[in-house]
Parts: C-alpha cells; structure tokens; sequence
C-alpha cells in the first residue's frame, strides 16, 4: 500500500483505532529476509512436473534460491525453447560435468529474430550460479539488422558463475548485428572455476566478441581451461587496416577487469585480432582497470590479423609465473609510416592512460606473426610520437625469460632473452590443465623466483597439503614460466618444440 491506502483501509473497514495504528507501524518495519529454499529436480523431462523447466518457472522458486539436480544422472534434451530464468540470483546445482547434460543442439533452428534456442536466458540483474553440469548445443541466431546475438549457452542481464562444469559446442550468430560470447555472455561480471570452456563459436556480420565468453564487467577464470573456440566477422577484411577490431577475443574478452589463476588459455582463434585474450578496456576508463595472469599457460592461440595471444590496455598489468607461448597471428604492423607495433605473443597499449607492468619470473617465447618472425613481448607505440603514454616496467626482482620484444621502456636487467627455452608440447602434465614442461637443458630452469609466495606451480590444485606434489620452488630455486621441474622427475626430451631462428 502506498500514499493514504492504509488509512482509507481503516476507515472503510471501520476498526479500531489501535489496530490500525499498528498496523500502519507494521507496514514501515523493515522487511525481514526468507531463509533460501532448495527445490529438487525430480526427473530429466523437457517439462511437464518436477522438470527443470517447471521447477524454476514455479512461483515458489523466489530469487536466492538453490535448484537441485544432484540426484539426476541423465541428459535434459530441450526442444521447445530457451528456459527462462526471471528470479534476480539463482543457483542451479547439479551432479557432475559427466553425469548430467543440458543439451540445446535440439531446439530450433534457422532465421529467428527476437527468439533465442540458447539453454538460459537469465533476466535478472544478480548472479545466476550453475554447478555440476554440461551445458551443450545452445544456439542464439539472428538474421535481421537490431537483433544482436548475445550468448549461445548462457544469457545474463547480471553476472554468472560458473563451477566444476563444462560448456562445450554452443554459438552465437548474427548475420547483419553484432555477436558475443559464444558459450557465456554477461552484462555484470563472470567467474568461471574447475571449469572447460570449450568448441563453442561466434559469427557475426558486425562486431564479434569472446567466442568462449563475453563480459561487459569483471572477469575471473581459475582451475580452468578455455580451449578450441572461435571468432569470426565478415567484415574483417584482406589489407592492413582497421577491420582487424571486428572480431576479437576467441577464448575471454572482457571490458573490465580480467584474473586469470592456474588455467590454460589454448588453440582459440580468431579472424581478426586478440585470440587468447581480448583485455580492452573502454580507452577512457582503461586506467582504472588491471589484468593479473597468476600461474596460468596462454598457447597456441592464432589471430589472422594482430596478436594470437593476450592484448590488453589496462591500466595496472601484472604476471606471475605463467608462460605465453606458440601464439600466432598473420600480422604486427598497422596503419601507415609512422606505424604501431602489436605483436602475436603478448601486447600491452598505452592509449590515454600510462601503463604499469609487473613481470615476475614469466616465460615468453615462440610467439610467431607472418609464418616466421618471432615477437614475444610488444608495447605498441607511434615511432614518430615519443610523447605519448607509456609502459613502464616493475622490478626488484623479476627474473623474466622473454626472448625477443619490441618497446620504448627498457626491461628489466636480469631478463634472460634470445636463446631457446627448450619447451616441451602443450599436454597433460599433471593437475587440471595443460602446460608445457621445461627440458633438461632449459635456461628457464632454476632462473625464477617466487616473490608470489606460492606453495605450487600452475598444476597444484590449491587445495593439496606439504608435501605438494607439484611444488612451486624444488632444488631450492624456482624455475621461469608457469611450469616448475620437481628435482626427482625423470625429464624426456622427445615431443621438442625448437625455435625459430631470430632476425
């Protein structure tokens, strides 16, 4: 009631005063909280009682809320729409990446204009958790000029979180509008934990964003391996101009701030540019914006314009024991004479804002443009324009293997550059994502240091207990890059990757 509605309700039902005086104090108490509830799922239907589906359209499914699927073990297959979701913060938990599926690869198909054939559309404006679950064959698709295509698995008008689940094969396609977020698209921030996030794709005929995922707010990626997704627009063209920003980030692109801890970022690609990780901030609010990469593999990733492994132009960049390498592009020069630089390994841009980096016992090598040319490390810049903001280098310690870069800023002193680091294969070297080891005969071995204070490399689980099994310091000295060679491993030299030669 607002306004005079509870006095008129006094008067028309003529009670008595007292009542009504309490009534009113009643009204103007502060609102207490309901407990959460959790709702099981009791079967894998498409709908109909007890679904997925009815359990969260139910009106007594309120914001706050757990929707239980951990007693499922089963594919839900949806085939007459997106599910809805409308409550503000929603938990959907379920019973593991590899006993329950949500499968959208049945849903419509074809030219649709305002509807979606995505597994959630998330309208409110919290955070919708899902946990436990395969989420797989979402499709957004657009013809028409207005109709964006924003998230093939997931849609969030907040932020998403993302637990112990894969997202794998969905898409977001628009043949005349803009497209983001292949697996996941969110207008707030998302957080992806334990998590795969791979296969999934983006095509648009305007803007394409984050073939693995788009945020508009912060990004937080841990334990995680984004792999194998896709970027493409059409309107990326051959020459050296500026097409290049149409599509960009084929594994994260995020406008706000991105962490990345213990995760492999790997053979994402994209047609334009930035194809590992697209870290550009809004030029006028970059300042205000970090990237921080903890522990964490960036590999194999491949632009066919600019950068195929990490851009960013946030105003605080700091690495820490991770290693960029094996990352491609077709090209590093744009614009005309005078020219700026973007290299394919990792590129760091001063627009209006100087940048502060900190590089702290981190790999970088074998990150190749052209076919041939190898640039690990560039901070993009006018050569004719010595005025302009710049990247500025930490020190004290920091112990870096970079092996050939291009910026106006000196490195630090102890960076060890232009030999080879004797890398092994990206592959499964223990814990929960792919790195790639350091053969016998490394530089990088023994190089490093450990100012992060960390118990283990990126394989450690964050939860193991002395002794670890993957210890960040062995042989009393910690190695470069995000891979730390345990004095007892007996080391192979074969599955080799060389180097290319330099200049």
């Amino acid at each position: 009631m607002t306004g005079i509605a509870p006095l008129s309700f006094c008067a028309s039902r003529r009670r008595p005063l007292a009542a009504c005086i309490s009534a009113l104090f009643a009204l103007s108490a502060p609102v207490v909280a309901m407990a959460a509830n959790t709702w099981p799922v009791a079967n894998c239907n498409e709908s109909g009682p007890g679904s997925l589906r009815t359990v969260i359209a139910a009106v007594t499914t309120l914001s706050g809320d757990t929707v239980d699927m951990s007693a499922l073990n089963c594919t839900v297959t949806l085939t007459t729409g997106e599910i809805t979701i409308n409550q503000n913060t929603l938990a959907i938990k379920g019973s593991g990446a590899d006993h329950l599926t949500i499968d959208g690869s049945q849903l419509p198909q074809g030219a649709t204009y305002t509807a979606d054939s995505r597994i959630f559309t998330h309208e409110g404006t919290g955070t919708l958790s899902l946990a436990y679950m395969t989420l797989t064959g979402g499709h957004s698709y657009h013809t028409g000029s207005g109709y964006p295509a924003l998230g093939g698995c997931v849609f969030s008008n907040g932020g998403v979180t993302l637990s112990a689940s894969r997202a794998t094969s969905c898409s977001a396609q628009s043949l005349s509008d803009d497209a983001f977020g292949g697996a996941i698209y969110a207008k707030g921030n998302v957080t992806v934990k334990y998590s795969v996030i791979s296969g999934n794709s983006v095509f648009s005929g305007n803007s394409a964003r984050g073939g693995g995922v788009r945020a508009l707010g912060n990004l937080t990626v841990k334990y995680t391996t984004i792999d194998q997704n896709d970027v493409v627009s059409s309107l990326v063209a051959d020459g050296n101009d500026n097409t290049y920003k149409y599509a960009a980030g084929g594994g994260l692109s995020a406008t706000g701030n991105v962490s990345l801890t213990r995760s492999t970022v790997s053979n994402n690609t994209s047609n334009g540019s930035f194809a590992g990780i697209d870290g550009a901030a809004n030029a006028l609010d970059a300042a205000n914006h970090s990237m921080k990469v903890y522990s964490s593999t960036i590999s194999g990733n491949h632009a066919d314009k600019l950068v195929g492994g990490v851009y960013s132009n946030n105003g605080t960049v700091k690495f820490y024991n991770s290693t960029i390498a094996f990352n491609t592009a077709g090209e590093m020069r744009i614009g005309s004479s005078p020219f700026n630089f973007l290299g394919p390994g990792l590129a760091l841009v001063a627009g209006l804002n100087d940048v502060n980096v900190t590089l702290q016992s981190s790999l970088l090598s074998n990150n190749v443009y052209g076919g041939s040319s190898e640039f690990d490390l560039t901070t993009a810049y006018d050569s004719a324009d010595p005025g302009q903001s710049n990247v500025t280098f930490n020190v004290a310690p920091a112990n870096n293997f970079i092996r050939t870069s291009l910026h106006k800023t000196p490195l630090p002193n102890d960076t060890l550059e232009f030999s080879c680091p004797l890398l092994g294969s990206l592959r499964d070297n223990g814990g929960l994502t792919k790195t790639h080891s350091l053969l016998s005969k490394s530089v990088a071995i023994d190089a490093g240091n450990n100012v992060k204070n960390q118990n283990e490399d990126q394989r450690g689980l964050g939860t193991d207990d002395s002794p670890y099994p993957y210890p960040r310091v062995s042989n009393g000295i910690a190695d470069i890059g995000a891979f730390e060679v345990n004095q007892d491993d007996t080391i192979f030299d074969n599955a080799f990757e060389g180097c290319p030669v330099l200049f």
